[in-house]
């Protein structure tokens, strides 16, 4: 974030983005400590809280946008930019005090504590090898990483075709995830809390169902009018919000506690092996037509319930052995 906020060229953006990568490597540790000594019941429910959060920092996107109009885009920016350093390093640091390691972890370091590095490779061997033999888990995987490609593609490209192809004003950009966050927290507070955790399967794929519902309004929308960009926005933002909670505690379930963290680094490298391309499919979809990511991500939402409908049966069953 500060290399962003100092950049005077493309070098700096890239070597941001090199440090940037290394996310992976807290990001796996920060879902086992959320998850590990989490019930499985109450994993949906944690990985919500976590939405409430980010949808309450939402609502002060517009601030943003008074930014640019009176600063002008790049001072605004980089100013903006500062702000998420500052926040990270207060987060970063509260969190190392203010956390402990879960009881799978201290089990985990005491295992390993003389495992030489040879035998953690062999280990990483035999895990891949489960996970291969398991279809539902594999395909479960392959529902995480369908959501998060479109997800990439998303956050890549819809401000840039709102702006360029629909014609919508900077400054105006910064007030819609505003109006997404109500919408979030409107469903949070009222919607969400009526939801039974045995139903995850029938939430994921109404939740792509209003992504895909979104995608397509904005492929038809034509011009720059403002409303069916509003009401896009607001089923994009409930679509993730329903799908996203249920889907990473659905992953969650899904992995035994013993294996977690080796499990989610697995997954991590497919994750990356597969999301990747993401940004560059959609440079050359964008490039063809600015309408074409926006249906490659609805194919792949529509690919994910596909499966979900396959395994829905199964893991009904699962979730059933598991409340018991």
């Amino acid at each position: 974030m500060i290399l962003l906020a100092i950049s005077q060229n493309i070098w700096f953006f890239i070597f941001a983005a090199i440090l940037n990568a290394f996310l992976k490597i807290p990001q796996t540790a920060w879902t086992c400590l959320l998850v590990e000594d989490t019930k499985p019941k109450d994993r949906s429910i944690v990985f919500t809280i976590l939405q409430v959060i980010g949808v309450v920092g939402g609502l002060f996107a517009p601030l943003g946008g008074l930014l640019v109009s009176k600063m002008t885009l790049v001072p605004a920016v980089r100013i903006m930019y500062a702000i998420a350093g500052t926040s990270m390093l207060i987060m970063i640091i509260s969190r190392h005090f203010m956390t402990h390691e879960t009881d799978i972890g201290l089990l985990k370091q005491k295992e390993s504590k003389n495992i030489p590095l040879k035998e953690t490779f062999i280990e990483y061997g035999s895990i891949m090898k489960k996970i291969i033999k398991n279809k539902g888990l594999l395909l479960i995987f392959a529902v995480y990483i369908f959501f998060n490609f479109q997800m990439v593609m998303q956050n890549t490209y819809l401000y840039v075709y709102l702006v360029e192809a629909l014609s919508v004003s900077e400054s105006t950009i910064s007030i819609f995830p505003a109006i997404s966050s109500v919408c979030m927290l409107f469903l949070l507070f009222f919607v969400i809390p009526k939801f039974k955790e045995e139903r995850n399967y029938y939430y994921m794929m109404t939740g792509f169902s209003l992504s895909i519902i979104a995608n397509a309004i904005l492929v038809i929308t034509k011009g720059s009018s403002l409303t069916p960009i509003i009401i896009s926005l607001i089923l994009s933002a409930a679509g993730v919000l329903i799908a996203n909670p249920y889907l990473e505690s659905a992953v969650a379930n899904s992995i035994e506690d013993a294996n977690r963290a080796n499990m989610y680094s697995i997954l991590q490298v497919f994750l990356l092996l597969f999301i990747s391309p993401a940004g560059i499919i959609a440079g050359l979809a964008y490039k063809m037509d600015p309408r074409l990511p926006f249906l490659i991500m609805v194919f792949s939402l529509l690919i994910n319930i596909g499966i979900l409908l396959y395994l829905v049966k199964p893991f009904s069953r699962k979730n059933k052995l598991l409340k018991a």
